[in-house]
């Protein structure tokens, strides 16, 4: 903060919230004086003294105002799936020409994973990646929607046709590393029901699939479908293959407020 005038022995300053009448005096010996303590987001004014030799003291300055910066906001990580099991048929299963996947994730497991309900909106999701195919997944698209279901109870999709598109682009997976899949449209969990994570690629020739590391559970948690038809809708595909192997997925949840990463 600099508006103090030169020559004078020393400055007092006086501060507070745009909104309150209740000042905080300081004094400088210089003129600069750097302030801390402040409220994030906040409009501020302040007014500046001089004090001349002999003791003589100005009236103050009128006010100037400032506005401090905003509130970093944290982002809190939910790792879904912790053994390193190999799993090639999904998401990344290029071996098949399209794809069309399902996983559920449950309450319990957001909620022992670390989940922060102040931190309710989903920015990105990840998958781990082993190793990686030369091919890449042509309008790989990812849904998220809220479900009841803990688990698959039959070997049928959950219908997403009216699900938001979160996530959609060409894309190839790389080698050991998490790979991060921003979303253009946050997702704001409501704290309550489970999750169902749908996705689906199309591509027209097949590849040795990129594997992924997966956990195995106790429940059929994991659905999928590979085909070699080109001409098949697979957005549309009913019914796919049970599994107990799922993914590891990390799930990036931000503050509501907070700008997406």
């Amino acid at each position: 903060m600099k508006r103090m005038a030169s020559g004078a022995l020393s400055y007092n300053v006086r501060y507070k919230p745009s909104a309150s009448s209740v000042w905080t005096t300081l004094s400088s010996a210089t003129n600069s004086l750097n302030l801390s303590g402040l409220s994030n987001s906040t409009s501020y004014e302040f007014q500046v003294a001089s004090v001349c030799s002999g003791g003589a003291v100005s009236a103050f300055s009128t006010s100037v105002t400032f506005t401090t910066s905003p509130a970093a906001f944290p982002i809190t990580l939910v790792t879904v799936g912790t053994s390193n099991s190999t799993v090639s048929d999904a998401p990344y299963g290029t071996a098949y020409v399209k794809e069309h996947a399902q996983f559920i994730i449950t309450k319990n497991e957001l909620i022992a994973a670390g989940y922060n309900a102040s931190n309710n909106v989903i920015n990105a999701l990840s998958f781990f990646v082993n190793a990686s195919s030369a091919k890449s997944l042509t309008a790989f698209t990812v849904k998220i929607a809220h479900t009841s279901a803990s688990s698959f109870t039959n070997a049928n999709f959950l219908n997403t046709s009216a699900v938001p598109t979160v996530y959609s682009t060409n894309y190839l997976p790389l080698s050991s590393s998490w790979n991060k899949h921003a979303f253009a449209t946050p997702f704001a969990y409501n704290g309550n029901d489970n999750l169902l994570v749908d996705i689906t690629w199309s591509n027209s020739t097949a590849a040795t699939s990129s594997t992924v590391k997966g956990t195995t559970g106790a429940s059929n948690q994991a659905l999928y479908y590979g085909t070699m038809n080109k001409k098949t809708n697979i957005g549309k595909v009913s019914s796919g293959t049970l599994s107990l192997t799922r993914p590891n997925m990390l799930l990036e949840f931000a503050s509501p407020l907070a700008r997406k990463t």
